[in-house]
């Protein structure tokens, strides 16, 4: 037996954790893969989602940390080489940061590379689950499969009601309870919970602070509608000479051991929301 979750559900929700300003914590082991034949996934075993209210944040608690080390050891007058070893006690982490505002269906995504790219949506949509009579066990929480067409794939998760929030992982929300499992009909992309706790204090406004800094510095801050920063920010994972036409530096020169030119290979990378999506929008 199959049943829809509708926006009026969505509303019914809403109303539910609006009230609440504890923040639920949930660590996710998200694996992807670089390009569809592949055989292995890449992993950031630290992706963090937390959730208060109609507010959440997604982001990588290693990329958090090895940019807090850094900063951190700037400030104590190190130098640049050397916070670097600092930084470089924690493993990379994915450099991007989610910020999604339930009540408003709003989101904006922050992509950290030489360049800092900011993308805004005033338009998330509501995801129609078809919600299914199966359930498992995940993290000891009992929870059941819904399905849905969203942003350009078919995703697959598990939620369980015993957790009273409509979020998740990424951009994925709207179940009645906490998502802890997804991946795509294609298998590119899994998230799974690892950890879930709750805490009086969120990392967010310590994450937005940070990122009205680098709003600051004019020349490596762009701000784009969220199609067109989905776009570059395509370009500059799979083209490392991009980032010269978005800054408007010089040309990069990439040598070998021998001082000779090496032209760089595009580099595999598969977004979350397929390019075709920005299309027909």
């Amino acid at each position: 037996m199959k049943r829809i979750v509708t926006s009026l559900l969505f509303l019914m929700c809403l109303g539910c954790v609006c009230f609440s300003q504890e923040t639920i914590r949930c660590r996710y082991d998200f694996q992807f893969k670089r390009f569809p034949s592949a055989k292995t996934y890449g992993r950031d075993s630290s992706m963090i989602a937390e959730i208060q209210g109609h507010k959440s944040i997604f982001y990588s608690e290693y990329y958090y940390l090895r940019d807090s080390t850094s900063e951190a050891a700037i400030a104590e007058g190190m130098n640049h080489i050397e916070a670097a070893e600092q930084m470089n006690r924690y493993p990379r982490g994915e450099r991007v940061i989610f910020s999604i505002d339930i009540r408003d269906k709003s989101y904006r995504k922050h992509y950290f590379s030489p360049a800092v790219l900011e993308g805004i949506c005033d338009e998330l949509p509501i995801p129609q689950w078809n919600i299914e009579d199966t359930y498992a066990d995940i993290c000891g929480f009992t929870c059941q499969k819904a399905t849905a067409s969203y942003l350009g794939r078919k995703w697959t998760v598990w939620f369980t009601p015993e957790i009273p929030v409509i979020g998740g992982p990424w951009l994925l929300w709207g179940t009645p309870g906490l998502i802890l499992e997804a991946t795509d009909e294609e298998s590119l992309f899994r998230f799974k919970a690892r950890e879930i706790g709750r805490s009086d204090f969120s990392r967010s406004d310590e994450i937005e602070s940070r990122i009205e800094e680098y709003r600051k510095r004019k020349n490596t801050f762009f701000s784009y509608p969220i199609g067109k920063m989905e776009q570059i920010h395509y370009n500059l994972r799979v083209d490392i000479l991009f980032i010269d036409n978005l800054i408007g530096g010089g040309s990069t020169v990439i040598v070998d051991k021998n001082g000779e030119e090496v032209k760089p290979s595009l580099q595999p990378f598969i977004p979350l929301i397929p390019s075709e999506y920005w299309k027909s929008k």
